[in-house]
């Protein structure tokens, strides 16, 4: 039965929930008012409550009552027991109230044990039944641990008010004094995973050399990487690949470092290649694992394979030193590439067809097709335009689902192609000489330049142009920025100024190729080429002919397009020839720096024009030409101008095409959509603040004296909605550390100035108010890299359908890693404690309530992971205890983080799980601080951060907020822990200046307390609770 009673509280909160009294329960409560000899107004729990006894009521104001029903309108209740009026008396009479209650619920020889923890549940207000008294009675006798921390369990379970059951209990008895979170999920990861191993990543721009443990670095560091054979490198990605726990980073180490290694035979690499293919299909489909194994047996394949080859090529090195030197000396540099060379090229290209053939996947033949064919330097460039575009047709067709189609279409261009490569070698083939003078003489002065003297006779900017177009061909962009570096950077005859160019935009191709931008490096590299093509083909006439005449060398300029467009204007308008009119207009055309779409419709016209003069109609001709000037001048007129957001949101768009996702046209639309309210968000978000503040400062000028009855309402608004922008906005997961610092500072010194009006100083008040509304102004959204690619991997996850232990495993190792990886901020902290699930069931609340999903993905979460990998086990007949653990430690944690509307103060308990040196520590966290409406007071609080480290032992930081001030006590029992320490503690004080807080003493001492005779410790308590009031609650021990 259960009574819903509208009690009266004495500390209004409208917020707070009717009391519920149930049938059976006794309670620990105070009279304050007898209204006749049965009725009474009891305190319960903070509350008033209009009573009726079954008897006389107690003549004694504290009592021990039990609910006995309700009747008309009033609860009844029965007296247990009374507190005496003699405080002698007190303990004796306490534990027989104790017992008397233990009794009437059913307990007649309690244990010490069980009386203790019954009078710390009732003197709290919480009340007793049957039920509960059983849970107590098991707990007590039977849980693991001391009797001591189960009697603090007890404790904090009463601090907090909560209903006392097992699971209760069980979870806060866990989070407090169970196994480490971060021991629990290391060993069910290892359970789900053998392999599984957290390593530290030293920023997400880094690349991915740099991101390898160090164990794979220190053979590169002793030796060079060309030295090593390469069996020794696959081994190496092999081992390293079984290690990594991310099995997208696994797949990209092997494609970078086997794949594209040139050392690495072409057919071994082809076979790991698709190796790979399959590895990332499989992790796209969540079996991970498999993933990974697949991967693994490619390389020890590629491993034996290589080896072997090794073994062969070895004793060939210990032949006569008389015969190796009489060798050519390109044979000796290039032992592996020659009978690759040697095979006519018509030959490989059968093969690529034969194999392309057999090959039952369309995709991998296209790629092998565009990487043996197309990008061979051997192939005859023509030819190789012509497989291209075969190439690119059946990639359409492949698209629209007809892959048979594309097949045959590749097939018919390989076919062709073999034909005509092979009718050129017949008539290239001639009878070489037999001298054997005349043989080592070609063979000396041949290898030694095959191809630089027609390179070096050709123009700059046709190289220039070749190698633009190869970086368009080249799948790999990798390959692309290396032979960019090395035909242009470096080329002696590039002007080193252009070269410098080229140079830095290398440099930024590199580093949006290493954050997974791959697209956009490849246009940044072409629009550099393009442009330098452009400088070159201003400055070869001057070169080439100083002599000519200056019209001359400004028709061969390549300009902005709209002057491209003037020019050829002019051209149609004043050349009196229109034969050479038309010849003009199709060099301006062909090097006019106009979109394909904008030359296909002037060459169009272009020659329809030529059409009309054939008819002898040579003004239309013109007219004509005219026209279509006059159409594309809009579109010429927009190449001119800077970068539109379109082109921006262009731009994001590519960058997010190139992540590898299981669903990329829905996360593209997701991300662009988000990116763009975010967006909308921060500016909504600018101008509401800004108007608010304008209109506080004009209050503020107004009113003066009476200033902060006007003023009040308005900025605690404004720093409300500050503190939700931080914390609850998803634009703070995309913006840069700079901008959510300047937000943090703008909410910190606001309220500041609400301080300042509240003592009269209305001046400096609005001096900062001014100075927040400037700063906000300048404020501008610019999305963080780092946080773009974190958000992706998320949104990711939230499409994928993953295994429960996949999930589990991913969860563990972003929430170690989310400190190390990101500039850790407020959000990120939030975002930590969101991540293990501490925030969920609120969330899931929030959303089913409002019938709309919030911000965020409130199941991607620890706890959420952990629930659906118990539901698994459930089904399989097995629970773990480890998983059990481990769920019940966080729901231990939440239950220590409830808000107590009854209480003034609000303490917080966080175990967090904390990457160290490659090792996850366990970060405990403990909170207490005054109960704003359910919100913590963060200008006057206490923090106490506690962490085991190897080298330091217990590291313990206490801080003491008071009025935005701190006070830092660090402690630990190392000697010379101060001097070690105080640098680093130094350059936190800059840290925590940045977002509002000042620090007013820093402080070392020992973290283990020295013992004091008993007189002197009960005085020190003393003065502690009178100092420190939320220490005195003993639900945490803070005297560690």
């Amino acid at each position: 039965m259960q009574i819903n009673n509208q009690a009266v509280s004495s500390q209004v909160n409208t917020h707070e929930k009717p009391l519920e009294l149930k049938k059976g329960e006794i309670y620990r409560a105070t009279i304050k008012e007898r209204k006749s000899r049965d009725e009474a107004t009891l305190q319960i729990r903070g509350r008033e409550v209009q009573v009726k006894f079954d008897a006389k009521a107690p003549t004694q104001d504290r009592v021990t009552v039990q609910v006995a029903g309700e009747s008309e309108g009033k609860i009844q209740v029965r007296t247990i027991a009374e507190a005496p009026r003699n405080t002698s008396a007190a303990p004796q009479t306490e534990r027989t109230n104790t017992d008397q209650a233990l009794r009437s619920l059913g307990v007649s020889n309690p244990s010490q044990q069980l009386r203790q923890a019954a009078q710390m549940v009732l003197d709290k207000g919480v009340p007793l039944t049957r039920e509960s008294v059983q849970d107590l009675r098991a707990f007590v006798e039977k849980e693991k641990g001391t009797v001591q921390q189960r009697l603090n369990t007890v404790q904090a379970v009463a601090n907090k008010r909560l209903e006392v059951t097992t699971n209760h209990l069980r979870s806060v008895h866990e989070a407090l004094h169970g196994r480490p979170l971060n021991e629990v999920l290391t060993n069910i990861a290892k359970d789900l995973d053998p392999n599984f191993r957290i390593t530290r990543e030293q920023s997400g721009a880094r690349s991915g050399i740099e991101d390898r443990p160090q164990v794979e670095r220190r053979p590169s560091e002793s030796r060079p990487v060309q030295e090593r054979p390469v069996s020794d490198q696959v081994r190496q990605v092999r081992e390293a690949v079984q290690r990594e726990p991310n099995v997208q980073r696994a797949i990209e180490q092997v494609r970078s470092e086997v794949v594209n290694n040139p050392r690495v035979d072409r057919e071994v690499a082809r076979q790991v290649d698709r190796a790979v293919d399959e590895a990332r299909a499989l992790q796209q489909s969540g079996r991970e694992g498999a993933a990974r194994e697949r991967m693994v047996q490619a390389l020890q394949t590629a491993e034996r394979d290589i080896t072997r080859t090794e073994g062969r090529n070895e004793p060939r090195q210990t032949v006569d030193p008389r015969v190796v030197e009489s060798r050519p000396q390109s044979e000796q540099r290039v032992p592996e590439n020659r009978p690759a060379q040697e095979r006519p090229v018509s030959d490989q290209v059968r093969q690529v067809r034969e194999a392309i053939q057999r090959e039952p996947n369309v995709q991998r033949a296209i790629e092998q097709v565009r990487s043996e064919v197309v990008n061979n330097p051997r192939v005859d460039r023509e030819v190789a335009r012509q497989v291209d575009r075969a190439v690119d047709e059946a990639r359409a067709l492949q698209q629209s689902g007809r892959e048979g189609a594309a097949r045959e279409r590749m097939v018919q261009a390989l076919q062709t192609a073999e034909r005509e490569i092979a009718r050129t070698e017949a008539r290239s083939e001639t009878r070489p000489p037999t001298d054997p003078r005349v043989v080592e003489n070609r063979s000396q002065s041949e290898q030694r330049v095959p191809e630089n003297r027609p390179t070096q006779e050709r123009p700059v900017s046709d190289q220039v142009r070749q190698v633009r177009e190869a970086v368009q061909r080249e799948p790999n962009v990798q390959r692309a920025i290396e032979q960019v570096r090395s035909e242009v950077v470096n080329n002696p005859r590039v002007d080193r100024e252009v070269a410098r160019q080229v140079d830095r935009a290398v440099d930024e191709a590199r580093t949006l190729q290493q954050s997974g931008q791959q697209r956009v490096a490849q246009d940044r590299l072409v629009q550099s080429l393009l442009q330098v093509e452009r400088t070159l083909t201003q400055t070869q006439p001057l070169v080439q002919n100083s002599q000519a005449p200056l019209q001359n060398q400004q028709e061969q300029q390549v300009v902005k397009p709209t002057e491209a467009l003037k020019q050829m204007k002019s051209t149609v308008q004043k050349e009196g020839d229109f034969q050479k009119a038309t010849s003009e207009l199709r060099n301006q055309i062909e090097q006019a720096p106009f979109e394909r779409p904008t030359k296909e419709l002037i060459t169009k016209s272009l020659e329809e024009a030529t059409r009309l003069q054939d008819q002898g109609r040579e003004l239309a001709a013109r007219q004509q030409l005219m026209q279509s000037f006059t159409a594309v001048e809009p579109q010429v007129a927009r190449l001119d101008q800077a970068i539109q957001p379109e082109m921006q949101q262009y731009s994001i768009n590519e960058a997010f095409q190139t992540q590898q996702l299981t669903s990329k046209d829905l996360i593209v639309q997701t991300i662009t959509e988000k990116l763009a309210k975010a967006q909308a968000d921060f500016k909504s978000l600018q101008r509401e603040i800004t108007r608010n503040l304008d209109n506080i400062q004009r209050l503020t000028e107004a009113f003066k004296s009476q200033a902060p009855k006007q003023v009040k309402p308005l900025l605690e608004t404004t720093i409300k909605r500050l503190d939700n922008a931080i914390l609850k906005s998803e634009m703070m997961l995309l913006t840069d550390m700079k901008t959510e610092k300047r937000l943090m500072q703008a909410s910190s010194q606001l309220a500041e100035a609400k301080k300042l009006l509240n003592r009269g100083n209305y001046q400096e008040a609005n001096r900062i108010v001014q100075e927040i509304k400037t700063m906000i102004e300048k404020l501008e959204f610019k999305p963080s890299d780092t946080k773009v690619k974190h958000f992706i991997m998320k949104e990711e996850q939230n499409l994928q359908s993953r295994p429960p232990s996949q999930q589990l495993l991913q969860q563990f190792d972003d929430l170690s890693r989310r400190p190390t990886t990101q500039d850790f901020s407020a959000r990120q902290a939030f975002e930590l404690v969101r991540g293990l699930g501490l925030n969920r069931d609120s969330e899931v609340a929030q959303m089913l309530a409002t019938g709309r999903q919030g911000d965020g993905e409130p199941n991607q979460n620890m706890k959420n992971a952990l629930m659906q990998l118990m539901k698994m086990e459930e089904e399989q007949g097995r629970v773990s205890q480890q998983t059990n653990q481990a769920l019940a430690n966080i729901t231990g944690q939440q239950l220590l983080s409830k808000s107590d509307t009854n209480s003034n103060l609000q303490s917080m308990f966080f175990n967090l799980p904390f990457l160290l040196e490659d090792e996850v520590r366990d970060l405990q966290v403990f909170v207490n601080s005054r109960n704003e409406g359910e919100k913590v007071d963060w200008e006057n609080c206490n923090l106490y951060f506690l962490i085991e480290t190897k080298k330091l032992g217990e590291v313990g930081i206490l801080v003491t907020a008071t009025d935005g001030s701190l006070s830092l006590t660090i402690k630990n029992d190392q000697p010379h822990f101060k001097e070690r320490i105080e640098p680093l503690a130094e350059l936190c004080r800059e840290n925590l200046k940045e977002v509002g807080y000042n620090i007013a003493s820093l402080n070392f001492t020992k973290l283990t307390a020295v013992q004091k005779p008993d007189s002197e410790t009960k005085e020190d308590q003393e003065h502690q609770e009178k100092m420190t009031p939320t220490f005195t609650e003993k639900g945490f021990d803070f005297k560690i």
